[in-house]
């Protein structure tokens, strides 16, 4: 399953298995002039109940207009402001339908592609003269053909041909993690991206940091004498134990519950009173991402025996990560983030 939305910060989440083949969804009757270009009038995007999106304090337009400012594409064709409906199925080209999930997901995430059209990739040397394949290339031509191709089918054939490009480890026709493939995929864009010096140098971050980019804190409290350490850790998803959760929600709780380790051979020491000593420890979202992305860990190890937790994981159509989340306080945490939840695996 995965969560998406463009306003407030939608969600998204990955499971760690094969996915069926997505299937082509019915689209819209009308159309939604306030959607970003090439095709994102999607019902998987924002909720139709209220046929509004809930923020509060601010709506979609204020949100789009602040991505708007520094990730507008520079030329459009009028065809391209006409929304064109849902991306095109994507054909199996042999087990790849891990591939296919990651794609699908990209596509329909607004944020990612209005951030990969605005990157002026022709002004720039292409990676495709020295090593015959470019990842931007690949990724901008295969979602704009989707986009501009709804109820029929495409080939990810440019991707698929080149999986040694993103690691060694993966092989044509066989079964991989569509995990281990997002990784793999964000890790290799981010360093390409690092290598253009565009109008995006003005802007903090690159694409990928700007759209999943997050940051986790790890609180350490000393149970002698209540100091807390903390411990900062960047993030582009988070893996979500689901053996004993039914839903997203309690997943979320379970990651970020109170954990009190009281194991003296672990040596925890207070930098503080100086004392070995047991810890409470809590993980907590610092930053939060613009798109959040979820991995399902589906499979448990015992020993040499695998074992897939093969049941079905509830999941709201609106989620709030304030809970998750450090203080309100702090001014890099939003107070709501509401998303529609779509499914990519």
């Amino acid at each position: 399953e995965t969560a998406a939305g463009p306003s407030p910060p939608p969600a998204s989440s990955t499971e760690s298995e094969p996915s069926k083949e997505p299937e082509n969804c019915p689209q819209e009757e009308e159309e939604d002039e306030r959607w970003p270009h090439g095709g994102y009038n999607s019902p998987y995007n924002y909720s139709r109940r209220d046929n509004e999106f809930k923020s509060p304090g601010s709506g979609y337009s204020s949100w789009t207009h602040s991505w708007s400012k520094h990730w507008s594409p520079k030329e459009t064709s009028r065809n391209e402001d006409k929304p064109t409906g849902v991306g095109a199925g994507l054909e199996n080209l042999g087990n790849t339908c891990f591939i296919n999930a990651v794609l699908q997901c990209f596509t329909h995430t607004v944020p990612f592609v209005l951030g990969l059209r605005s990157l002026n990739h022709h002004e720039k040397p292409c990676d495709r003269d020295m090593e015959s394949f470019c990842l931007l290339c690949a990724l901008r031509d295969h979602i704009e053909l989707s986009l501009h191709s709804s109820g029929g089918v495409v080939s990810p054939t440019k991707i698929f041909d080149n999986l040694n490009y993103f690691s060694s480890f993966f092989q044509r026709y066989q079964q991989e993690d569509a995990h281990e493939f997002l990784q793999c995929l964000l890790d290799r864009l981010e360093s390409c991206c690092s290598k253009l010096k565009n109008d995006l140098s003005s802007i903090d971050d690159c694409l990928v940091k700007k759209v999943f980019g997050g940051r986790l804190v790890s609180r350490l409290c000393c149970c002698n004498c209540g100091h807390v350490s903390s411990t900062y850790e960047p993030l582009n998803d988070l893996s979500l134990e689901i053996e004993d959760a039914d839903s997203l929600s309690t997943a979320l709780e379970s990651f970020t519950k109170v954990e009190k380790i009281e194991d003296l051979e672990l040596n925890f020491r207070c930098e503080n009173c100086k004392e070995q000593v047991s810890v409470e420890k809590q993980l907590m979202l610092d930053q939060a991402p613009s798109v959040a992305t979820f991995h399902l860990k589906r499979f448990k190890t015992e020993g040499t025996y695998i074992e897939k937790i093969d049941k079905h994981v509830d999941f709201p159509l609106e989620l709030d990560l304030q809970p998750y989340a450090v203080g309100n306080e702090r001014n890099n945490v939003s107070v709501t983030f509401a998303a529609t939840i779509y499914k990519i695996t």
